[in-house]
């Protein structure tokens, strides 16, 4: 009686020890794409939570900036306001008003301290006094 038994020759081991390889090889190129892919989303968070902390920074400056400008609209928007940008400004004074300028006292003498000798340079002079 034969034996239907196919034979395992070194070409079919062959072949499947490189379909192995060749899936393995397959595995370990997807397994890195998952893992770059994972590792540069984190870098991609980062950098996202960076832009928003700079742009409310930002937002935060511009809103400022916005409610110092409308204060100075709403001071402008009365004739007191108006006279007090001209008075700041340019120097600007009603007819019969005058300028007061106050003149403080220098101190006429600066007042230098002595510069102290060293002691060796002090006997030399007392010793010598020319």
């Amino acid at each position: 009686m034969h034996d239907f038994k196919k034979r395992n020759t070194k070409v079919h081991h062959s072949l499947k020890f490189g379909f192995a390889l060749l899936g393995m090889l397959v595995l370990v190129g997807l397994a890195g794409v998952a893992i770059s892919s994972a590792w540069h989303m984190y870098g991609t968070f980062n950098e996202a939570v960076t832009a928003r902390h700079n742009a409310e920074v930002q937002l935060a400056s511009l809103q400022s900036d916005m409610s110092r400008v409308s204060a100075s609209v709403a001071a402008l928007g009365s004739q007191e306001g108006v006279e007090a940008q001209m008075r700041d400004r340019f120097g600007v004074a009603k007819p019969g008003e005058g300028e007061i300028e106050i003149v403080r006292n220098q101190p006429t003498s600066d007042v230098q301290p002595a510069p102290q000798e060293n002691i060796f340079v002090h006997v030399l002079h007392s010793l010598f006094v020319w």
